[in-house]
Order: structure tokens, then C-alpha cells, then sequence
């Protein structure tokens, strides 16, 4: 929601802006169909009137906010021979610090675009289907393998590298987050284990078990 304008992505990527106030259609926007993709959706992102929107067909668009109009564009899919079941979705919302965007396909590619004209800045082979956190000149991003990751924003290096619990008892385990509070990362598995994570070293400061399991 933005200048009394609702911004939102449709499951058959389509991006449609409609009056706040009554629920007009001022324009929409469509992306390329996809056969195969993660259940679920993911929120644009804006800066400077220009809007931002992930398709799961790998497409990322910059529109003009007013009318719809494309910037410019990326396909984050497009030179990929082998991929994870052919699935090209962008499941994390992107994410703009300061002058860069912020993104993640299903096909292990995390990229950073600058905002202005969509020039690839650098990539990395990462996945992720959580929210993206950044914060200063660092992001912070669990991927699809159970590790997480802090990554600086300027060239994508690796800071640090945290390999979470990956099986118990022959099952998969399923991690969420991570979530950025008090100089902590946070992150919670599918048994019910919550932990704390130090933002500057990857050193694990404390765990509970909230016996809640999803």
C-alpha cells in the first residue's frame, strides 16, 4: 500500500494497482505464465515511484508507478541449463538497500540489480524461499539447504556461514526466518526449536524449545 494505491501480485503473475479509496483498477501489468510453482506469493517492493515486482517465471520488472509503464528488466532464469525441477519462482519478496535490489530464485541464484537501470552488480549460487534481511552494508539469508548465510551487500562475499540441523530421526527438518532483533538473528525449526544467532559472527547464543512444531 502506497499513495493510496494497493499493489498486488497475481497467482497468474500479474501486477495490478487499484485505488485504495474504492477498489478502481488504475493499470495492470502481466509477466509471463509458468506451468510449475511454489504455492504462495510474494509482495512488491518500491523506491523513488518506481515499483518493483517478481514473477515465477524468474522475471523481474521495474514499473513506472503511475501507469504501469516497464523501466526495465531482468530475467534471473535466463542462462540456466539445469534447474530444480524447472522451477524459475522468486518465493522471496525483493528487498532495496540503499541503491540495490535484493534477489532470490528457486534455481539457486541470488542477485543484486542496481535499482536505477537493473544492472546486474553480482550473484551468487544461493536459494531461498525466506524473507531476505538486510541491514547496513550485510544480508542475512537462509537458504533452501538449511544454512544460513551473511553476505555483504557491496560484492556478495561470504561473512560467515551457519549449517543448521538438517535430519532428525529420518526426517527433514524445516527452518523459518531469519528475523533481526536486539543484535540477534532468529530462527525457528519444524521441531519446535528456536535459536539465537549472533549477526556478526554466526555463533549460536542460545536456543529454546517452544514444543511448537510445524
Amino acid at each position: 500500500v502506497f499513495d493510496n494505491k494497493v499493489f498486488f501480485i497475481t497467482d497468474d503473475n500479474q501486477t495490478i494497482a487499484i485505488e485504495k479509496s474504492n477498489g478502481k483498477e488504475i493499470w495492470r501489468h502481466s509477466g509471463s505464465l509458468e506451468n510449475v510453482s511454489i504455492i504462495g506469493g510474494v509482495s512488491p517492493a518500491i523506491k523513488d515511484n518506481v515499483l518493483y515486482v517478481t514473477y515465477t517465471s524468474g522475471e523481474i520488472f521495474a514499473l513506472n508507478l503511475e501507469n504501469g509503464s516497464t523501466l526495465w528488466f531482468e530475467n534471473i532464469a535466463l542462462g540456466s541449463i539445469v534447474s530444480r525441477n524447472l522451477i524459475f519462482d522468486i518465493q522471496s519478496s525483493p528487498v532495496i538497500q540503499k541503491d540495490k535490489l535484493i534477489a532470490s530464485s528457486y534455481i539457486n541464484k541470488l542477485i543484486a540489480l542496481n535499482t536505477t537501470d537493473g544492472e546486474k552488480l553480482w550473484e551468487v549460487e544461493l536459494s531461498t524461499v525466506n524473507p531476505i534481511i538486510t541491514s547496513g552494508d550485510y544480508a542475512f539469508i537462509l537458504d533452501t539447504d538449511n544454512k544460513l548465510h551473511c553476505l555483504s551487500l557491496d560484492n556478495g562475499t561470504s561473512i560467515w556461514t551457519v549449517q543448521l540441523k538438517k535430519i532428525s530421526k529420518n526426517t527433514q527438518i524445516r527452518w523459518l526466518g531469519p528475523l533481526l532483533t536486539s543484535k540477534r538473528l532468529i530462527v525457528a525449526s519444524s521441531e519446535g526449536i528456536i535459536v539465537s544467532i549472533s549477526p556478526f559472527t554466526g555463533e549460536m547464543l542460545g536456543q529454546i524449545d517452544s514444543k511448537f512444531k510445524f
